[in-house]
């Protein structure tokens, strides 16, 4: 392993290549570092990051469509990891709040998460309170801290990076 962390965007479709991709990342790294896009029941990402992840981070409103997207879509998947593996079923998947309101308080909004959800998900202390700097600062395969470096020139940009950046820091603590 090179004791690195891959930074990768994969938007390959094929799936063997997906997981000779990831397959070859993970024996590379110490670290890899998956941001896989929402999908439906059978998405091909989807099910390769609950089993091939030693954790994943699952983002989420509380909105009643996002709880029905989760118990629709994403927990059969994270079930079928679990049935897999069962040990996984520990200390694997972890819900991050998202588009949460600057001044609500993180303590209230993961007390909401954990009526809701299964308690194998356990709900991160801290939120994304705005998320939209995610959506759009890897587009030119840029990592997050590149991004903030390349937005100085605008200072409304470069806040929103800088606080993306923060926010990384303390879902990583």
């Amino acid at each position: 392993k090179n004791n690195g962390v891959s930074f990768t965007h994969l938007v390959e479709k094929n799936k063997s290549v997906v997981v000779d991709t990831l397959t070859d990342l993970i024996k590379r790294n110490d670290v890899v570092i998956m941001d896989v896009v929402g999908e439906g029941i059978g998405g091909v990402y989807t099910q390769l990051a609950t089993r091939l992840s030693d954790i994943c981070i699952i983002p989420m409103r509380s909105s009643v469509n996002d709880e029905a997207s989760f118990y629709d879509g994403l927990n059969p998947v994270i079930q079928s990891s679990i049935k897999e593996k069962p040990k996984r079923a520990k200390d694997t998947f972890f819900l991050l709040p998202t588009f949460v309101h600057p001044s609500s308080n993180p303590k209230k909004i993961k007390d909401y998460f954990e009526a809701v959800i299964p308690k194998y998900i356990k709900v991160l202390p801290c939120c994304f309170f705005d998320r939209n700097v995610f959506d759009y600062y890897n587009a030119d395969g840029a990592t997050l801290q590149e991004f903030v470096a390349s937005s100085k020139s605008n200072k409304r940009e470069n806040a929103k990076a800088k606080q993306a950046n923060a926010d990384i820091e303390n879902i990583a603590k």
